[in-house]
């Protein structure tokens, strides 16, 4: 259970307060509100060193859901292991059942700071391959797959699940047939739709001051709402890609059980989510590659946010990389895979941002497998 006290903040720590406050305004609501008729003007008025210090704790809270206001979609670092999670057009792409499970520790440290796991997997139906394909064919197939995850960052959660499907498709045509076959552009489109789950569990808030069980409920409330999101991509083999999705696509509000419709804002919404991605695989030396790659995200009010990363990987087993994302990060990742099939993944984001004077960092962990797919036009011997 978070216990608030009465220290008073240093300045610096009012100014990030106060930098954050007009982004976190429809959470402390939602905090406040859940036994709105009890908060009176008072307690703002009365307790301005309590305020400043419970609004820095709930920078931490938000930040799962908001990011500084604005990324309620999950942060991830290694988006390059596992595109799929940005991205429901990766889908299918692969050859071979691709199943992740990931687990992120952001802002390590600092009490009640977000925690992310999620499952995915994802599989192509009805791709050519090996031996099977044929001078001339068209060589478009199906991807099927699913991700689940939750968000928990102090009093709030956010559990999410989604199917997806996508349709890949030639662009131009290939070279070769047989097993001598090498695709030419491709495009993908896919879909997510599932629903998420938000929930402020009122029982993890208390206070020092009096009469703060009236305030605060220990309730847990919560809402659910359907979600979509979309996603593109452009591709000709591993050599370069080019990919754009937009998550939260329906913009749905936040109603939360117990609030009244008078507290529900534009901020009160799923914002909506744009990434545009891109990069290419170069051969440096023999089994060794070079990935460069960049990561623009937008979603209103923050600023645009840009990654740019580099990987290398040595013959397709070893992979090491890093990545700046601007003003907030450095991230150092390395992974391996083992016999073909099972794939594991660290990173370790440095932050830059004020946040690093509470924090020690964030860790990222990927434990990944790949199974034959199933319904594949393929040599079945040729697969591992």
């Amino acid at each position: 259970m978070q216990k608030l006290g009465r220290s008073k903040p240093t300045l610096d720590e009012e100014i990030i307060v106060f930098s954050y406050l007009k982004f976190i305004k429809p959470i402390v609501l939602l905090i406040f509100l859940v036994n709105k008729n009890n908060v009176s003007g008072d307690f703002y008025n009365h307790n301005p060193p309590y305020m400043k210090k419970l609004l820095l704790v709930l920078i931490v809270s938000v930040t799962a859901i908001c990011n500084s206001g604005a990324q309620q979609y999950a942060q991830f670092s290694q988006y390059m292991v596992n595109p799929y999670l940005i991205n429901p057009a990766l889908s299918g792409a692969e050859d071979y059942v691709d199943v992740k499970m990931g687990y992120r520790a952001q802002w390590a440290g600092f009490e009640d700071a977000p925690r992310t796991m999620y499952l995915g997997g994802h599989s192509p139906i009805g791709k050519p391959h090996g031996v099977m394909t044929h001078k001339g064919d068209d060589h478009n197939w199906h991807g099927v797959g699913g991700l689940v995850y939750r968000d928990v960052t102090g009093p709030t959660s956010r559990t999410s699940a989604y199917a997806n499907y996508s349709y890949n498709l030639q662009i131009t045509p290939g070279s070769g047939y047989g097993i001598n076959h090498k695709d030419g552009i491709r495009a993908s489109l896919g879909i997510f739709m599932g629903f998420q789950q938000y929930a402020v569990d009122g029982s993890k808030l208390t206070t020092e001051i009096d009469n703060d069980d009236a305030l605060l409920s220990n309730a847990t409330q919560t809402k659910f709402v359907p979600d979509a999101s979309v996603g593109a991509m452009i591709y000709f083999r591993d050599i370069f890609y080019i990919e754009l999705s937009a998550f939260q696509i329906l913009a749905n509000k936040l109603n939360v059980n117990g609030l009244g419709n008078e507290f529900i804002t534009e901020e009160s919404r799923l914002a909506r989510h744009f990434f545009f991605s891109a990069g290419t695989k170069q051969e440096v030396s023999r089994d060794i590659y070079l990935i460069p790659s960049i990561l623009v995200k937008t979603v209103g009010p923050a600023p645009i946010s840009v990654d740019l990363n580099t990987r290398i990987d040595i013959q397709d087993k070893y992979y090491a990389g890093i990545s700046y994302r601007h003003g907030d990060a450095v991230a150092l990742m390395a992974g391996l895979v083992i016999d073909r099939r099972y794939e594991v993944a660290y990173s370790y984001d440095i932050t830059l941002s004020d946040i690093s004077r509470f924090s020690n960092g964030s860790h990222e962990m990927i434990l990944g497998i790949r199974l034959p797919p199933p319904f594949v036009q393929r040599n079945a011997d040729d697969w591992f």
